[in-house]
């Protein structure tokens, strides 16, 4: 003989097939999920078009400067010239062979293409630059204003599988629990259920095994369709699943918890729209703001001022930045010629240098500013289920701030590596010859792992797993007192 909580569940199930309401709001939640999945792909394979086609420019130019190098010293020999001179202008017909033109003015493209689960959250991946040009002449990585944006914006500007869930998913949960035990206490029926041999627990329990199952249903064919078309790693999309459904439950356990107070549906509609409202919109917007107030980043024009301000600064001391340039790497300073004072190449590296080092304070305050909103945010944020499955959904993803900061920490390792490739050359007088191309330092993207995905993510989904808990058995506890004659 089945169990009364089965049994309920199964008759609460069949009540929900021929409830038009649940129909249709299904409906509407995979219709959005279908849309938001499409524009989340759209915008990942535009973005990935986007960085490939930056990397094959990138090659042939390349490519082309080699053959160009190539070429020149063939004639070069040709003349009868020596193969250690060169003309060191960027806008040199023969600049190609110039370490300054190469490494201080062309430099290298670099980008990483977007991780397959950024079609399910664009998170972050839009506040920061695509790609980025690195050159031995700009010290700053970063030195592209774009990437002098606060990070703690939430992804609304993209309607993804993420802003689905995060928005729609509730009120689809709250829609599926607002009436469990309303209607049925108004219409007078409640006692007529509660006279068979089902006890108080086992009838909520049931009526929410049953919606609980449909909510889970509607979340695991979003996500495994989002997975099916974007691809990437199946742990993570199970965690990403997971992180959904305990998302759902939550919304679920607290239409649940607000029907327990024996009120009319109609009263339980109103409170529930205002927990949405609180919970999923205005608290997470308010702790951003507190966050960008608690601790404000360094502004765009900011950045651009101090650049300026810099730049002037040196302009206004003449040779006096070499002088001290060579008092702080007197290995180069040995290698280097008598007439090297009146040498533009060296006037552009040293004022690179002092440009960068007082510009570096503001990108570092940005840094500390942005890490300090970052965990301000996750920390007071936690009172929302919200902004946990919204930071967890970014980090299974791998478009979180993180991520981002981890990808441009790459970019500035790699700048540094430019940079002691190509400084002593300049200084050496020494030219940079098409057999050099090959041996120029590389690229080397640093990919997050799954493991540092999950570790990154379980703060939130932990979160998230206390609050649903909490949420349920409030919810199953607090039924059987308004179901009480």
């Amino acid at each position: 003989m089945p169990s009364p909580l089965l049994t309920v569940a199964r008759t609460e199930a069949r009540l929900l097939r021929a409830d038009r309401t649940a129909f249709w709001a299904s409906v509407v939640f995979l219709a959005a999920t279908a849309y938001a999945l499409a524009s989340g792909l759209s915008l990942r394979i535009e973005r990935a078009e986007a960085a490939r086609a930056v990397l094959t420019a990138d090659a042939e130019r390349w490519t082309e400067g080699q053959a160009e190098a190539d070429s020149i010293e063939q004639a070069m020999q040709a003349e009868g010239l020596p193969l250690d001179t060169y003309e060191w202008g960027p806008r040199s017909p023969r600049g190609v062979r110039s370490p300054y033109a190469v490494g201080m003015f062309y430099g290298r493209n670099v980008t990483t293409e977007p991780t397959p689960l950024s079609a399910l959250a664009v998170g972050q991946a839009d506040l920061y630059p695509a790609s980025h040009r690195v050159t031995a002449g700009n010290r700053i990585a970063v030195g592209s204003s774009e990437a002098l944006t606060s990070p703690l914006r939430l992804a609304a500007g993209a309607f993804d599988l993420a802003f689905v869930l995060l928005y729609l998913l509730p009120l689809l949960a709250l829609a599926l629990g607002y009436d469990l035990t309303a209607s049925e206490r108004e219409r007078g029926t409640l006692r007529l259920v509660l006279a068979q041999p089902v006890s108080r627990r086992a009838l909520v329990a049931g009526k929410l095994l049953a919606r609980g199952g449909l909510l889970a249903l509607l979340v695991i064919v979003a996500t495994t369709a989002g997975f099916v078309l974007a691809g990437g790693d199946l742990g993570r999309w199970a965690l990403w699943t997971v992180v959904a459904l305990l998302y759902g439950l939550f919304w679920l356990g607290l239409a649940a918890a607000v029907d327990a107070r024996g009120r009319s549906a109609a009263s339980n509609a109103v409170v529930l729209a205002v927990c949405w409202l609180g919970l999923g919109v205005l608290f997470p917007a308010a702790v951003t703001l507190l966050a960008s107030q608690m601790h404000p980043a360094p502004t765009r024009a900011t950045f651009v001022a101090a650049t300026r301000t810099a730049e002037a600064d040196v302009r206004q001391r003449g040779t006096e930045p070499v002088a001290q340039f060579l008092a702080d790497h007197p290995e180069m300073a040995d290698a280097m010629d008598d007439d090297v004072s009146e040498s533009f190449a060296v006037m552009a590296i040293a004022r690179d240098a002092l440009v960068a080092e007082a510009v570096g304070p503001v990108v570092t305050q940005f840094a500390e500013r942005r890490a300090q909103q970052t965990t301000f945010v996750r920390t007071v944020g936690a009172l929302s289920p919200t902004v946990l499955a919204h930071a967890a959904f970014l980090d299974l993803a791998g478009t979180g701030d993180a991520q981002q900061q981890r990808a441009l920490d790459a970019v500035e390792a790699y700048q540094e590596r430019w940079r002691a490739h190509f400084e002593p050359l300049v200084f050496a007088d020494t030219p940079f010859r098409a057999a050099d191309y090959p041996y120029a330092p590389q690229f080397e993207p640093s990919p997050e792992t799954s493991g540092e995905a999950v570790r990154q993510a379980a703060g939130p989904l932990l979160g998230l797993a206390l609050a649903v808990s909490l949420m349920l058995g409030l919810a199953i506890s607090l039924q059987p007192r308004a179901l009480a004659p």
